[in-house]
């Protein structure tokens, strides 16, 4: 028999080629060949259906924490973000100018600073009054 199989491969996005073929699984041969989530590395498994698998490739980077006296040495696993927990006071001005009251642990540069709690104390628009909140 030369007629095509023509059903859908284990995948889901490939039908077999083969030629009269009698296979249960009808495994997908085709490399995945997907981007993984850490955007540097592709799959390497058959094609397959759902999500790729965490990158399993080595970096030889290191991480630092966001005032950089902290850091993760290599190597790592690609895809480990996890930036080093880091004991310093963050030194990051305040965008109001004010030194901070309540000194802070060094952070992401993602994760926003606590508010300022320094009372203004400009004058307002009105020449009056002065500003009364942080």
């Amino acid at each position: 028999c030369n007629q095509t199989c023509g059903k859908m491969l284990s995948c889901g996005q490939h039908v077999c080629i083969l030629a009269c073929c009698d296979d249960p699984l009808h495994l997908c041969p085709e490399p995945c060949g997907r981007q993984l989530p850490c955007g540097l590395h592709f799959c390497e498994d058959r094609c397959h259906k759902g999500k790729c698998r965490k990158c399993s490739q080595w970096v030889y980077t290191s991480l630092v924490c966001a005032c950089g006296s902290t850091s993760v040495k290599p190597p790592r696993k690609c895809g480990d973000k996890s930036l080093p927990l880091c004991s310093n006071i963050c030194r990051v001005p305040p965008p109001c100018g004010h030194q901070p009251i309540i000194p802070h642990s060094c952070h992401p540069r993602s994760i926003p600073c606590p508010p300022c709690i320094v009372i203004c104390d400009k004058t307002l628009r009105c020449g009056k009054h002065r500003c009364s909140l942080p």
